[in-house]
């Protein structure tokens, strides 16, 4: 999985707390309109093993938070929660 790939993350609101599942969108658009487009889902995976969830976990648009985060944001998020303070070595 290329991270630069997908523009946004959805969290799964029926899936466990702790690691809820997560999916990824990428946002297409016609090329004369205004906006950053329509997201689109690409692929969804489980938040406790990292491994694509079924397909109709999936399709199903009630288990999607309707908003969405960056890939960049979250990889924010994350490293204030471990206490991340630098870059890589």
């Amino acid at each position: 999985m290329r991270a630069a790939k997908f523009d946004q993350v959805r969290i799964g609101v029926r899936s466990g707390v702790e690691r809820p599942d997560y999916i990824l969108d990428e946002f297409f658009k016609v090329d004369d309109d205004p906006g950053e487009g329509q997201p689109v889902p690409m692929e969804a995976y489980s938040g406790k093993t990292h491994r694509p969830v079924s397909y109709e976990k999936w399709d199903d648009r009630g288990n999607w938070s309707t908003v969405g985060t960056t890939i960049a944001e979250v990889q924010k998020l994350l490293g204030d929660i471990r206490g991340w303070t630098g870059g890589r070595k």
